[in-house]
């Protein structure tokens, strides 16, 4: 929980903040130090803003910063200052030093354990026990037994591994985080105060919230919106919860299927690109793949996961009755387009400039002063025009009044921009600066190696049962870390198992990357909803006051479906967009119809309720057109469509009034 800070305490931490959002937009604009020393400012920030921000317990000196703190802080300056200061000795002697001084330990290990305390006050205790074991087991690999032994390394060795290298503690995750995340989280901070997110929950609302269960399906649109560039599933259920989940309530959904709605749509935000939780810019990391072509490949299966869950809304409004909102209830869809349609403009400049090639960080600098551009010109045309429609001349108050009233960035909000959105960023920056430091330690260990060729043993051969062993590892992991250092962590340990399982199965090459990578960071993403921890469903429960297990499990079950579309899209890569016209198409109809049929056989419902034969039918239809070959497909297509069109022609004959779907 963060401290509510005020006077002198708030001041130094707002200048400390904007200070970090200033230098790093600084640094994309007229480009960036040396990469070390540039990843080492930004850990400076990042860990310096943690410790004024966040207290040591919950609910304890939330108004001011204390004086262990302030020591805290002091050492931790000095540890980094120390890097400043013998910046040039340590590029020049980089790894050729065998030993290091007592004090340069102390120094080292004293950060290492700041950030693990801050991560424990920021992410909570499951990153920083698991990065704690993690340099523990660096030094105790000789008493260890089986798969974990290792010779052991001295503690200058981890301290050049992790300190005075460019890895670890600086290595390639916190160099992502500098450069792209940050920058990233800020443009977001900046788009959510021009009034974006409002703008998002009216239009979705003017837009879906016509039909049957208009809110649940506002709820899925507004969150695939906001989830595109929050980051955050939790931050989305919150923002856009608040305002569908009593709209929901009110119009006859429970209130834990009302929180589960919101909680499973949210989830989908994480996978949702421009942004992609961020996830995205590490996958273009470590793979070398650009990431605009990482977005053409997820924006299919995010888009299949939205319409899982709208499916899964729609089937249940229509089992349970739930009507429509009242239309003098709806927002006038014409007037939100024509009064703020150009809040949206930033996000679609964004749009454009990566898939015109240009690079993430120069992207969305641009956008960034594009937010304001937009909002400033928007504001001057709204006096111009005020000044045409007045016959006499306006005066300088009466020209500011307007001016003040249209201009959704002015200098305070600005501000604020720049604050909240360092604040923001240093939730994530902490996990994934914590997730290096494993990153660093596995490297220097060789672990991963070793357990990726473990979970080959396991699998036996069969990539099946190897895509389930990392679909538990992913969902496992993701319950208690954030989605980027889930998948920091798998990168070197169950993705080159799966890559070697499919080249097994003679995969071709050129697909097995984006393929492997993305199957683990979709079920990194679902850990977001599913029990026991379930972190969104939590925050979505939390708004609609109802228990917490049975909305988790209810978010789970909206989402069943999309489960299915990472196996597919493993052993079929027309859902992301590989492969000719024909084929994707095709991919994309055979997924549509298995989305349906698992959702009819999850709601038991089609025109009425199913009885046990037809449900298991459906169920095993939706299996077999989301299946691996047409051997599967055609099969399921025809049990599908076969039930589908007995079930409609039965109760239309029969004359049930308002038997629909």
């Amino acid at each position: 929980m963060q401290r509510q800070l005020k006077g002198r305490a708030w001041i130094a931490l707002s200048l400390f903040a904007a200070g970090s959002s200033i230098y790093h937009i600084w640094t994309g604009v007229f480009g960036q130090p040396e990469a070390y020393l540039h990843r080492v400012i930004h850990v400076t920030f990042m860990f310096g803003i943690s410790l004024m921000a966040y207290p040591i317990l919950k609910n304890r000196d939330t108004e001011k910063i204390p004086w262990y703190d302030g020591l805290i802080l002091l050492f931790w300056l000095t540890s980094m200052g120390y890097i400043f200061y013998h910046y040039e000795w340590i590029s020049e002697h980089i790894g050729h030093v065998d030993t290091f001084a007592v004090y340069e330990k102390v120094l080292a290990f004293g950060a290492i354990a700041v950030v693990l305390e801050c991560c424990r006050r920021v992410i909570g205790w499951p990153l920083m026990a698991l990065a704690a074991l993690v340099v523990v087991y660096a030094f105790a690999g000789p008493w260890l037994p089986w798969l974990f032994y290792h010779l052991g390394y001295s503690a200058s060795l981890v301290v050049d591994n992790q300190y005075f290298l460019p890895d670890g503690l600086f290595g390639l995750p916190t160099g992502i985080s500098a450069t792209f995340i940050f920058l990233f989280i800020v443009f977001g901070a900046f788009l959510e105060k021009s009034g974006f997110g409002q703008f998002t929950i009216d239009f979705a609302t003017a837009v879906a919230g016509q039909f049957r269960g208009g809110p649940a399906k506002v709820a899925v649109l507004s969150s695939g919106l906001m989830g595109s560039i929050s980051g955050s599933s939790t931050a989305n259920a919150v923002i856009t919860g608040s305002f569908t989940i009593p709209m929901m309530k009110k119009i006859g959904f429970k209130a834990h299927v009302a929180a589960a709605v919101e909680a499973a749509a949210s989830t989908g935000g994480l996978i949702m690109p421009p942004v992609m939780a961020s996830v995205g810019f590490l996958m273009a990391e470590y793979t070398g793949i650009p990431y605009v072509r990482i977005m053409k490949l997820i924006v299919l299966p995010a888009v299949l996961y939205f319409l899982s869950v709208g499916i899964m809304v729609h089937i249940y409004s229509v089992k349970e009755k739930i009507p429509t909102v009242p239309k003098e209830e709806l927002p006038d869809l014409k007037k939100i387009v024509k009064e703020r349609g150009y809040l949206a403009l930033p996000l679609l400049i964004l749009i454009y400039l990566l898939v015109a090639g240009y690079s993430p960080g120069y992207a969305v600098v641009r956008c960034i002063g594009g937010i304001l551009i937009v909002c400033w010109v928007w504001a001057l045309m709204q006096v111009i025009i005020a000044m045409t429609k007045k016959p006499a001349r306006m005066s300088v108050r009466e020209i500011y009044v307007v001016w003040k009233r249209e201009n959704r960035m002015g200098l305070r909000r600005i501000w604020d921009s720049l604050v909240q959105g360092s604040l923001q960023a240093t939730i994530v920056a902490v996990a994934i600066i914590t997730s290096g430091i494993m990153v660093g330690i596995f490297d220097l260990t060789g672990v991963a190696v070793k357990f990726s060729g473990l979970l080959v043993d396991f699998a036996g051969g069969s990539l099946f049962l190897a895509l389930v062993f990392i679909m538990l590892t992913s969902i496992v992991l993701g319950m208690g870390l954030p989605l980027s250092s889930a998948y920091i962590i798998q990168v070197g340990i169950a993705i080159p198992a799966l890559i070697t399982m499919m080249k097994s199965i003679g995969l071709p090459a050129q697909i097995l990357v984006p393929q492997a990578h993305l199957f683990v960071i979709f079920f990194s993403a679902f850990s977001a909803i599913t029990p026991p921890t379930a972190p969104t469903s939590y925050a979505a429960a939390a708004i609609a006051r109802s228990p917490i297990m049975p909305t988790a499990i209810e978010a789970m079950k909206l989402a069943l479906p999309a489960f299915l579309l990472p196996f597919m899209f493993v052993v079929d890569p027309s859902l992301l967009l590989i492969g000719s016209a024909g084929k994707v198409t095709l991919g994309v109809v055979f997924a549509l119809g298995g989305v349906v049929s698992m959702a009819i056989a999850i709601q038991n419902y089609a025109f009425v309720p199913l009885d046990p034969v037809k449900r298991f039918l459906f169920f095993a239809a939706g299996i077999g057109l989301i299946g691996p070959t047409l051997y599967w497909h055609i099969p399921g297509a025809i049990v599908a469509g076969g039930l589908f069109l007995l079930l409609w022609s039965r109760y239309r004959r029969e004359g049930l009034e308002k038997a629909s779907l």
